[in-house]
């Protein structure tokens, strides 16, 4: 008698199959799937968003080139008036550009609270901070009105003055603690690099003052070491009881600065007010590639303003 149902030659073949074999085919093709969803999400679930990574030699589509501004021209004072200013941070080699406002106090976090007044600083002071060995290495800075330097334990109990300075950062270059001071204001351009260590009683002192030629403005910690600093008047590269070695002359005046990302390869991706800067090695010194955000790509002075005027 004739099958109520015909069945076709691959059905009969898919029925003969042990179960065993069909198990394993079906986790083998769910395990393909995996693996190439995998693949696909990896490049957004880097960055913890839905965003590919972006470094700073690949930059977003938000960040439009143009051409290098001249200074005194209307795009350069329009920057100088600009309200926003661009900080750029790196984390693992993933790039990250976020607006702030112009002016905007730095405050570094601490495990343990910070009373502020004349001895710690006023609300207006920037604090920049390190951790070492026995603790945290706490810079306050307040431009011209001077700022201090400070040791503090690790729950902040214990603490000691190491001197009167005024800080504009505090990082580490060779393992050890260094901090960077200066003052511009009028006629005045200073800056140093001043490297710390511990005496023998263990308080923390200044060992070694490096002269940077003008105030530091913005600091980052290249992959492989040596330290960059934009000063007032150009880039600098500086490596541990080492003079600084001077990369560019140019110093932004007026679009200040703020935030800087190196690679391993030396390339520069420079926050500042309404720009952001590449710097990238060339032959006889550094190519500069200016980029705005797409939101404000064209842009005027508006009286003493700087105001975004379309798309």
């Amino acid at each position: 008698m004739e099958p109520r149902h015909e069945k076709t030659g691959m059905a009969l073949q898919r029925r003969r199959l042990p179960s065993q074999v069909r198990r394993r085919m079906a986790y083998s093709f769910a395990s393909f799937y995996v693996l190439v969803g995998l693949l696909l999400v990896a490049p957004y679930s880097a960055c913890g968003g839905d965003k590919p990574v972006r470094t700073v030699e690949t930059l977003s589509p938000d960040w439009v080139p143009i051409p290098t501004p001249q200074r005194g021209a209307e795009a350069w004072t329009c920057g100088t008036r600009s309200r926003t200013a661009w900080r750029v941070t790196q984390t693992e080699g993933a790039l990250r550009i976020t607006a702030t406002e112009f002016g905007e106090r730095r405050a570094d976090p601490l495990p343990f609270p910070l009373e502020e007044g004349n001895r710690f600083g006023t609300p207006r002071s920037h604090r920049f901070a390190t951790m070492v060995a026995d603790g945290w290495i706490v810079g306050l800075g307040a431009g011209e009105f001077g700022g201090s330097l400070w040791w503090f334990s690790p729950t902040g109990e214990q603490k000691a003055r190491i001197a009167e300075v005024p800080v504009r950062g505090v990082t580490t270059l060779g393992g050890s603690p260094v901090v960077l001071t200066g003052t511009a204001h009028a006629d005045t351009d200073t800056g140093q690099l001043l490297e710390l260590s511990r005496a023998a009683n263990g308080e923390w002192r200044i060992e070694r003052r490096t002269d940077l030629g003008a105030a530091p403005e913005a600091y980052a910690t290249a992959p492989d070491g040596p330290l960059f600093v934009m000063t007032s008047k150009g880039l600098l590269r500086l490596t541990q009881h080492d003079n600084p070695t001077r990369l560019t002359s140019e110093g932004y005046f007026g679009l200040h600065p703020n935030s800087i990302a190196v690679t391993r390869s030396g390339v520069c991706l420079i926050g500042m007010n309404h720009f952001v800067v590449r710097l990238t090695p060339v032959r006889d010194g550094y190519k500069d590639e200016w980029f705005v955000n797409r939101t404000c790509r064209h842009f005027r002075m508006d009286d003493d303003e700087c105001v975004c005027s379309g798309r």
